[in-house]
């Protein structure tokens, strides 16, 4: 997993050494959004020596991985360039993809994302534009990966973007908004705001992305679109009903009601903001999602954003690489390339990318395999990092580590899942994720779980009959589970169990020995006056005796004149007799500690 800095974290020249400050500075323009590769390519400098000045810093960052800018400019710097500032034609690769003249551009299908609260119908709206019967009652209620489909509505395609709707999966939902056109706000008219409704409006408004709100269940009895409509302008959502600019439509998904409408505002909005792609270039996209199919192994659904991408085309997204042998549309037709906004699945990557990374075709194999070398270069050093932390943290004093390994269904699965795991963890209490892929639980993950002390945790996988017969052996525990608030509670639990209360050491008294009377053959009482706090019967005693610690230990009894007591409070005089200590003086300094809970 990739440690980078917040957008937030204080930078300065001086975090990045400048190395070659005798030479002659070289001018560069940054774009505001550039990748590691990108920035290595203005630089020309190998991305690995990138990576690892990023490294020595604290950042961690793969080839493919967002630098923010702040940190380009500094990296920039280091080896001896000088930014120039930010033009407006400064974009990210993928902008420069869509520079050319408008004869070369085409017209391409809007992207949609639906986005809400995870009752208000998103995948019921999605079936009613569809008009098929995709609704699936599945565990939880969550639909657990994200699909994509297009649709043509007279004559116009539309493709659309399913993702998941509940809190703990906002890290996917900020994904689906990153890479689409158009949001579908999604806002049930008898429930109306809810705080996963306000999420998604966060997130649409990070990415910056146009947005139509539909107001569902309008059947329902208990309707109430006025309520709906104030509380989006409390949340400075304005519709053009109440004198804004955002569009809305009243719909009931259940029974196909506005659908209509709906799709006629998505067809208007899109025309207005005027896609244009070119379809003469090699492809580029995102992935939405990949798994491992135990027949025909990975397959990978993918978005093509630019380009176009052929059948017998090399692709590259992250660590997976291969040549193109299957492309297919969400209704299961064989295609022989895909053009912008296309979703398609395909079959010829040589493992699963990671859902969420960028992907790029080419005609030539021999142009990705420099760019493959560097991305596993990068991916070592960025595991080496990681094992030594992990090694740095097991030795920090009160800090309990709970060590996992997690397996899931779906990549896109993934990364919700980790991000609402990393949400346990406080100061206190670490949860290493120690590995985490999509795929069944494998003798390799045992051995792994093995070595590192680990939990093995499975969501909707299947178990190896081999890797429960090792599990035995090894003694490692494999906990499967359906739902992921039960993993979630399941992780929790565990936490609990292995956390040990953290208990400070307090001085809550200070007394004085005035006197030492004899008791018995050897026993010695001492007479003392409490000057700060109490002396508690419970308390550990340390004696300081010309500022050294002389003797440490419990209380066999505490008096007040003839009186046994539990506690002696400041300003009062009594007799104390320590435990297996006879060697007290006058004048000794008795401190009365005790242990609290933090």
């Amino acid at each position: 997993m990739n440690n980078k800095p917040s957008t937030n974290q204080n930078l300065s020249e001086g975090a990045l050494t400048d190395s070659q400050s005798q030479e002659t500075v070289k001018k560069i323009d940054v774009p505001e959004i550039v990748t590691v590769n990108e920035l290595s390519s203005l630089m020309k400098i190998e991305s690995i020596e990138l990576i690892k000045n990023l490294m020595r810093n604290g950042f961690m960052f793969s080839i493919n991985d967002v630098v923010e800018r702040d940190i380009a400019v500094l990296l920039a710097k280091h080896f001896g360039f000088e930014v120039l500032p930010l033009s407006k034609e400064s974009t990210s690769t993928t902008s420069q993809y869509e520079k050319g003249t408008d004869s070369k551009l085409n017209n391409r299908p809007p992207v949609i994302a639906i986005l809400g609260h995870v009752d208000h119908g998103k995948t019921t709206l999605l079936d009613s534009i569809r008009k098929t019967n995709i609704v699936s009652a599945e565990a939880g209620g969550i639909t657990q990966h994200i699909g994509a489909y297009q649709i043509n509505h007279n004559q116009q395609p539309i493709t659309f973007i399913d993702t998941p709707g509940h809190a703990a999966f906002t890290q996917m939902r900020a994904r689906g908004a990153n890479i689409t056109d158009i949001v579908i706000l999604v806002v049930a008219a008898d429930d109306g705001i809810m705080p996963q409704t306000i999420e998604a409006i966060n997130h649409i408004k990070a990415a910056n992305v146009p947005m139509i709100v539909a107001i569902n269940k309008m059947d329902s009895p208990t309707s109430d679109p006025d309520r709906v409509k104030r509380q989006l302008s409390e949340n400075n959502i304005l519709i053009e009903e109440w004198g804004g600019d955002i569009i809305s439509c009243e719909v009931s998904a259940l029974k196909g009601e506005g659908i209509e409408d709906l799709l006629e505002n998505i067809i208007l909005l899109s025309e207005i903001l005027e896609l244009k792609s070119d379809v003469n270039k090699d492809a580029t996209g995102v992935i939405i999602e990949a798994s491992l199919d135990k027949n025909s192994g990975p397959s990978t659904t993918l978005l093509v954003q630019n380009g176009t991408l052929l059948l017998g085309d090399y692709i590259f997204a992250g660590k997976s690489s291969g040549k193109i042998k299957s492309i297919v549309n969400d209704v299961g037709e064989k295609l022989n390339k895909a053009e912008p906004s296309l979703p398609v699945k395909i079959l010829g990557l040589d493992s699963v990318p990671e859902a969420g990374s960028v992907f790029q075709s080419t005609k030539d194999s021999k142009s990705l395999k420099h760019e493959l070398s560097q991305t596993s270069k990068s991916s070592n050093s960025a595991k080496t990092i990681q094992l030594e932390n992990l090694r740095a943290s097991s030795d920090s004093e009160n800090i309990t580590s709970l060590n996992i390994i997690l397996k899931t269904d779906f990549q896109g699965t993934l990364e919700p899942i980790i991000n609402s795991i990393e949400n346990l963890a406080n100061d206190r209490q670490r949860i290493n994720v120690i590995h985490a892929s999509s795929g069944g639980i494998s003798e390799n993950d045992i051995l792994l779980a093995s070595a590192s002390n680990a939990i093995v945790f499975g969501f909707n996988v299947f178990t190896q009959p081999s890797a429960h017969m090792l599990a035995t052996k090894e003694l490692i525990q494999i906990r499967d589970h359906r739902i992921i608030y039960e993993l979630l509670d399941d992780i929790q639990s565990l936490l609990s169990d292995i956390s040990e209360p953290i208990k400070e050491d307090i001085i809550s008294g200070v007394a004085i020995v005035k006197a030492i009377f004899s008791h018995g053959k050897s026993a010695k009482i001492a007479g003392i006056m409490v000057n700060e706090g109490s002396i508690k019967r419970g308390n550990t005693i340390h004696l300081i005796r010309n500022s050294q610690l002389v003797h440490k230990g419990p209380i066999r009894s505490l008096r007040h004149f003839k009186d046994d007591v539990r506690e002696l409070n400041s300003g009062f005089e009594g007799g104390i007799v320590l435990e297996t200590f006879q060697d007290i003086k006058e004048g000794d300094m008795l401190e009365a500690h005790s242990l609290e809970i933090k």
